[in-house]
């Protein structure tokens, strides 16, 4: 199983309409950087279970109803959260998305440790990052989790770091520091090393998170496509589908999970197996993980595809060719 950790929440897409109208019309949609990675395993056929903090309130029950449906296991969540939290968003001319948050300071988003225990050897990889990595409730528990299973699961990380939240670069900092020693996989995009690090070289960055346990890092650039990074090959281009955006939101989110259900698949779930992999390997796993992005792309809101629908958007490639 593949735990990831992280909040769960909806987002409320705005829709602009009239500006001089005093009614606005919202749309949700359930969400979260962690909650659609685990979501977007699940339907890339992994085994996946979700460590969160769910209200039970209305929404908070709808978020355990589509975890429920979508096969993810619901052994290590928590159920005390006071009400579930909200992401406003609202999109420019280019898709790009805008966020304002409320709801998120009360919860644990970790598992319990008697989850932990239970769950025994069947947890083969951790995925975490985000919100969660910031916030205090969680963020001391997150590093300890990964320290605990570094040496016996795949640890991955996604920053994903919301300054709209947590307005202060030098927090998201000291959270990625703390947690990059332990992860084997870390992906992150060009905003994200920017609020971390400003103006620096952000491929130099890149090559220098690699270390002895660190085995590949991801840096995603929107239209530009993404690079990878190993200690062996890179940085390997991964150029960005033709998709016609309606916007990007979970388009990051896509990618991290397309690249953790391939990796699973394909057994490379030790740091040692991901450093040994070629050019072409990685080149494959990069574009696998880009088409599930561009398909999140072309819709409204987090909607990750599944197995199916990225096996006939392959077959219709291969008759084009």
């Amino acid at each position: 199983m593949h735990l990831v950790c992280g909040e769960a929440l909806y987002d409320l897409f705005v829709d602009d309409g009239d500006p001089g109208s005093a009614e606005v019309v919202l749309k949700a949609v359930a969400g979260g950087s962690p909650f659609n990675v685990a979501v977007g395993m699940a339907r890339l056929g992994a085994k996946v279970g979700f460590a969160s903090d769910l209200a039970r309130d209305f929404l908070g029950e709808r978020l355990a109803a589509q975890l429920a449906a979508e096969g993810v296991a619901d052994s290590f969540l928590r159920r005390s959260a006071a009400t579930t939290a909200l992401a406003i968003v609202a999109t420019d001319g280019l898709g790009q998305p805008g966020y304002s948050f409320t709801g998120l300071d009360t919860a644990v988003y970790c598992p319990a440790e008697v989850a932990i225990e239970q769950a025994g050897q069947e947890i083969r990889g951790i995925h975490m990052g985000s919100i969660a990595i910031v916030l205090p409730n969680s963020a001391g528990a997150l590093v300890d989790l990964a320290r605990c299973f570094a040496d016996r699961a795949l640890i991955s990380l996604d920053p994903n770091v919301r300054l709209s939240i947590v307005p202060e670069p030098a927090n998201w900092y000291r959270a990625t520091e703390a947690l990059r020693p332990h992860c084997h996989v870390i992906k992150l995009s060009d905003e994200d090393i920017a609020a971390l690090y400003g103006d620096a070289d952000q491929e130099a960055v890149c090559r220098a998170w690699l270390n002895d346990r660190t085995a590949l890092v991801v840096l995603t650039r929107g239209a530009e496509g993404a690079r990878m990074f190993t200690r062996a090959a890179g940085p390997i281009h991964i150029p960005a589908p033709a998709t016609a955006v309606i916007d990007t939101v979970g388009a990051g989110d896509s990618f991290m999970a397309a690249l953790l259900a391939g990796l699973t698949r394909e057994g490379w779930v030790s740091g040692p197996a991901i450093a040994s992999l070629d050019a072409q390997q990685l080149f494959d796993l990069g574009a696998f993980a880009a088409r599930a992005a561009g398909v999140t792309c072309s819709r409204r809101g987090p909607v990750l595809p599944t197995a199916l629908e990225l096996e006939a958007l392959d077959a219709v490639s291969m008759a084009d060719v």
